[in-house]
């Protein structure tokens, strides 16, 4: 759908041809090399893992991994010598560029691009808006759809799974997303993932019913336990850190 919206043609691997894996499996295979290098890595495996204990060594948040693989991808490995080419892959790209006819069509909107290629889900508008997994969305931009809506009309909704306090939805008629953020703005932003936990948690505690409210006191009471772990291991570290400099200097 998003490469669609941008005039973006797919071109799909030949059915029955697994030798054309290698041009995704090579790349990935030197991501994870790297990313397995990082303090907290799983490894490949629970053999190759062994006695590692991932979690107390993990030492970057989601954000800050999502920094680091761009430099990874933009700063390393487009600009390094590819050994099948003989050449950085960003100079193949060039060249490649060079050669077509005319110049593909650029990008004007870079915060629209990356909306067209958010997860997408459709839905039907109610009277206060839309609900997206027990959490409510309204603004003021809604009320013409509101008043005019047709029951069984469905709007393409996108969500960025990093940031849940807004939405961006696309009329039927329309070809701009409308931006539309939590109806209670007073909620914190939260991820898809502290939402998918925050659900585990209280479904482990038999509630059988739960809405908005329950779910973003579950998931402030996840951050509490998350900043106060930090913190103990923060000291703990530097506790080490002290008892192994006075080892150093004990005479044996």
């Amino acid at each position: 759908k998003g490469c669609a919206q941008n005039g973006i043609k797919i071109f799909y691997r030949k059915v029955g041809a697994p030798h054309l894996h290698g041009i995704v499996e090579r790349i990935i295979g030197n991501f994870m090399k790297e990313i397995h290098a990082l303090p907290g890595t799983t490894f490949s495996n629970p053999v190759e893992r062994g006695e590692y204990n991932s979690n107390s060594h993990a030492a970057l948040t989601m954000r800050e991994l999502e920094k680091w693989l761009i430099h990874v991808i933009v700063g390393q490995y487009h600009l390094d010598i590819h050994s099948m080419i003989m050449e950085p892959p960003l100079s193949r790209f060039r060249r490649g560029i060079d050669l077509l006819p005319s110049l593909p069509a650029q990008v004007t909107n870079e915060k629209s691009f990356l909306i067209d290629f958010l997860p997408m889900m459709k839905r039907t508008i109610q009277r206060h808006g839309f609900v997206i997994d027990h959490i409510n969305y309204f603004c003021n931009g809604l009320i013409p759809w509101i008043n005019s809506r047709d029951k069984n009309k469905s709007f393409i909704i996108r969500r960025d799974p990093r940031d849940l306090s807004r939405i961006y939805v696309l009329h039927p008629k329309e070809t701009n997303y409308l931006e539309v953020p939590y109806r209670n703005m007073g909620r914190p932003s939260i991820t898809i993932w502290e939402h998918k936990e925050s659900l585990r948690r209280i479904k482990e505690k038999g509630l059988s019913y739960y809405d908005e409210a329950t779910i973003f006191k579950t998931i402030s009471e996840m951050r509490i336990i998350v900043e106060n772990a930090t913190k103990e291991t923060k000291i703990e570290r530097k506790k080490k850190a002290i008892l192994e400099n006075i080892r150093e200097k004990i005479p044996h």
